[in-house]
């Protein structure tokens, strides 16, 4: 087999990385829009943040989870939900009954705020409302006032859940105004929510078909570092319906194996949450967690590897990482026979070879060195012609980690490289 050599001065050593990609995924400008990402396609689907204001469950014939948008740019304020002590809808409510505010628990989409009061020990108590399984239907027995982000407030009531079919009303703070809606799960096939928005007064269809991550802002509790928890709005990342995820903490991302982890999937929307990243308040810049990689096993049973390497802020709301498709070990193989070039000596001085394939040959690609933020630092294209040629890389290369790529006719190749 030919084999054509290319010379590199640098710090590095080398681990196989297979059918890897970088993504960036935004929720806008001061966090601005919610954004629906689907793993095997890209695609992202990107909503405002106001569209809406609470969201139904559909995907089920049992489920009758209701949810607030507790999204929020970031000088903006969420939507607040409370649950208030009447026993009539028409009863006063003042500003002083606004005591209790329910919060999205983010363990999976079964719960929404609505649902937050539930009794767990009685499995017919539905937080907002009763189950009765003679008549197949669940019935409101709660009050709540939704404070928009605008200061406007509303009354609310979720009347019923009869068979698909859901049925609210809402008025105005003092009990004027009243009017009824009726969400049917059945016209939402295949999604998980249904959406409302009381700015617009109509019932949307937002979210995409396909979709396995959810880029969004949120309330959770905080320490506040006294012991004491705040509601505090987060950005983050929560999975869809169907989707595991195990977290692999305290490792080399790049090193770490999904057959390592494969016991450790959890089903809560927010495994990966929003402390894969932290504040610098030295600097007031956001770092990211270097030791940690997450493996995706979507509804479909596809399987992925994310590293999350960067996040932007509110500047521009970009949360960037690295996808490697999980492969079978067919796949793997083929892709072995495929593999582009090698790297030796592993590890090294500060000397190595690419030792090109031979289905690379007499072809034109490119080669790159990136980061471990991602960044590229350093890229040639080159045009192979059977003989040895010698690139030397002029970037003086800190001690670290970084990435070799190799791009070949649509096909990339990765190599890790760790400077020493």
């Amino acid at each position: 087999m030919k084999k054509f050599t290319i010379l590199l001065v640098a710090f590095l050593s080398f681990i196989n990385l297979k059918a890897q990609e970088n993504v960036q995924v935004s929720v806008g400008t001061s966090y601005t829009e919610q954004s629906f990402y689907e793993l095997s396609s890209n695609e992202i689907t990107s909503i405002e943040n106001e569209s809406w204001d609470i969201a139904f469950s559909v995907f089920g014939l049992q489920d009758a989870a209701i949810f607030i948008n507790e999204s929020a740019a970031s000088m903006g304020t969420e939507n607040i939900l409370y649950e208030v002590a009447i026993v009539d809808f028409q009863d006063p409510i003042t500003d002083e009954d606004l005591t209790n505010r329910v919060l999205n628990d983010e363990l999976d989409w079964s719960s929404g705020a609505f649902n937050s009061e539930r009794d767990l020990s009685n499995p017919f108590d539905y937080g907002w409302g009763q189950y009765n399984p003679a008549l197949n239907s669940v019935t409101g027995n709660k009050f709540y006032v939704i404070e928009l982000r605008d200061g406007t407030k509303k009354r609310i009531q979720i009347i019923s859940l009869i068979g698909t079919s859901y049925l609210f009303k809402y008025a105005d703070f003092d009990g004027t105004n009243v009017k009824e809606v009726q969400i049917d799960k059945a016209q939402f096939e295949g999604k998980h929510r249904a959406y409302f928005s009381f700015t617009d007064e109509e019932v949307k269809d937002l979210e995409p078909s396909n979709w396995d991550l959810l880029f969004t802002r949120y309330s959770t509790p905080i320490d506040d570092g006294t012991g004491e928890f705040l509601d505090y709005v987060v950005t983050g990342v929560l999975s869809a319906q169907g989707t595991e995820i195990a977290e692999a903490n305290g490792v080399d991302p790049f090193d770490a194996q999904e057959i390592d982890f494969q016991n450790d999937y959890e089903a809560s929307l927010d495994v990966i949450g929003y402390d894969w990243k932290d504040l610098d308040f030295a600097t007031f810049q956001w770092q990211v967690v270097e030791d940690r990689a997450y493996f995706v096993k979507t509804a479909e049973g596809e399987k992925y590897k994310l590293i999350f390497f960067d996040f932007e802020g509110s500047s521009t709301g970009v949360s960037s990482f690295e996808k490697t498709s999980i492969l079978s070990t067919s796949a793997k193989e083929l892709i072995q026979e495929e593999e582009l070039f090698k790297v030796f000596p592993n590890p090294n001085n500060g000397s190595f070879h690419i030792d090109l394939q031979s289905n690379a040959m007499d072809q034109k690609g490119m080669i790159q060195i990136f980061d471990i933020s991602g960044s590229t630092i350093w890229s040639t294209e080159y045009h192979s012609l059977n003989k040895l040629q010698h690139i030397h890389v002029a970037n003086h290369l800190t001690s670290g980690t970084y990435l070799i790529r190799m791009i070949l006719n649509g096909k990339t190749s990765y190599q890790k490289l760790v400077v020493k």
